[in-house]
């Protein structure tokens, strides 16, 4: 909370909330315009990734937004995070974060038979929206929640005017865009 409220504060044109990468170059800023809105967006992709949203929404996923669902996702990163090997910041950091941002930051989680399998923050600042933190369960990785994760980001982004542009950091490209 101490990093994000005086950024906030200041009224910073650009604010990074990422967290730092251990090896300095192995992270990427993907960002994607949402002029046109939706549709647009939409008729933008390639065809295998309409194809992988499509497929996902055949998996009946139940998209869930709500900021009562982060101890949810926060299950599902820890549990993505710990099979990578990787570090996890403190379940507690989550919620300080979720209430520093206050209403610009929101939760979607995916779910699969009453289990959550995906989830992600987005925090909406400066028209832009940014995903710092998703992740989903290696095991429901052929259903392809990250692709109907983010296209419901992109969506609600598009639908609340809260982001002209959608900006993801991640450890690997992302297929959008």
């Amino acid at each position: 909370t101490a990093a994000v409220k005086p950024a906030l504060d200041t009224g910073s044109s650009k604010l990074d909330v990422t967290p730092a990468s251990p090896v300095e170059g192995d992270e990427v800023t993907a960002k994607l315009s949402l002029d046109g809105g939706a549709e647009a967006v939409w008729k933008g992709f390639k065809t295998s990734i309409r194809a992988a949203i499509r497929q996902a929404q055949k998996a009946e996923l139940d998209v869930r937004w709500g900021r009562e669902n982060l101890d949810a996702f926060y299950d599902v990163l820890a549990d993505n995070m710990h099979r990578k090997g990787s570090p996890i910041y403190g379940r507690p950091f989550m919620h300080e974060m979720l209430d520093a941002f206050g209403e610009a930051a929101e939760v979607i989680t995916l779910w699969k038979d009453g289990q959550p399998i995906s989830g992600a923050l987005a925090i909406a600042f400066n028209d832009v929206m940014y995903v710092p933190f998703a992740s989903s369960r290696a095991a429901y990785f052929p259903l392809r929640p990250n692709n109907l994760l983010y296209w419901n980001i992109i969506e609600r982004a598009c639908a609340t005017g809260n982001g002209g542009t959608c900006s993801c950091r991640d450890s690997r490209a992302s297929r959008y865009g």
